[in-house]
């Protein structure tokens, strides 16, 4: 009854979503959609993918607000 974390777009998956992926070597990959899944399958980097977490948090999209409240302080 845990919350996963997708693999490759860093999402929340809820229990009984999403897809595990176990590869040969025993990595395990976990899936909340089968667009995350075909991504990681044809080797793209999540930090080049604009909607990814990685990539938003590479790129401090979404960050502004917060660094704003904390200098008016």
């Amino acid at each position: 009854q845990k919350l996963e974390i997708d693999t490759f777009s860093g999402y929340k998956i809820y229990p009984s979503k999403g897809k595990l992926f176990v590869r040969g070597d025993g990595k395990i990959f976990r899936f909340s959609t089968s667009k995350t899944e075909s991504l990681t399958h044809q080797r793209k980097n999540p930090r080049k993918i604009a909607w990814t977490v990685v990539y938003r948090r590479m790129h401090k999209k979404g960050i502004t607000e917060e660094v704003a409240k904390k200098r008016a302080r």
